[in-house]
């Protein structure tokens, strides 16, 4: 699954990653 914004990297890894949030 491919987050938007990065809200699932931000809920499990804390901070959203570059590669997916511009």
């Amino acid at each position: 699954m491919v987050p938007a914004g990065g809200a699932i990297h931000e809920m499990v890894l804390g901070p959203p990653q570059p590669v997916e949030v511009p």
